[in-house]
């Protein structure tokens, strides 16, 4: 076979396409590593976006919950204090009757001497349930302050 001479020119343009060729197949792999490389990096980044907004869901679904489960701690703590005010208004209703029963008694007494022992004695124990209503009340409005 005969060897085809060539110029220094063509030798040296031989030479340098053959590297040129060399280092384009080099970026060219270079290019499909980095390639490859983003679309991991993307595909890790896609990944994270569909894990933040889960997370985001779960937080906004717990905080719904936590916001409905004080409302109802609040409205059933309302719904005690009313409860309590109005044990408490009746506690007050009914110790104003003691007092006037007292008063009555207290007058009964002093109009008719022969009763006077018998409304002593009551007069006794109505001030005790007096005493007894006006704990409770006292102790109505301790609960209903600690709500």
């Amino acid at each position: 076979m005969a060897k085809i001479l060539l110029s220094p020119d063509e030798q040296r343009y031989l030479a340098d396409s053959e590297y040129l060729q060399k280092e384009v197949s080099k970026l060219e792999g270079q290019k499909s590593k980095l390639i490859q490389e983003n679309n991991l990096a993307s595909k890790r980044i896609s990944d994270l976006i569909e894990e933040q907004i889960e997370i985001e869901k779960k937080s906004k679904d717990v905080v719904f919950k936590a916001k409905e489960e004080a409302g109802e701690i609040v409205s059933l703590a309302e719904r005690k204090l009313t409860a309590a005010n109005l044990k408490e208004a009746e506690a007050v209703e009914k110790v104003l009757i003691l007092n006037e029963k007292i008063k009555e008694a207290e007058n009964l007494i002093k109009s008719n001497d022969g009763l006077q022992k018998n409304l002593v004695i009551q007069t006794a124990e109505l001030k005790g349930k007096v005493f007894e209503l006006n704990e409770l009340a006292k102790k109505i409005r301790e609960v209903a302050d600690t709500l």
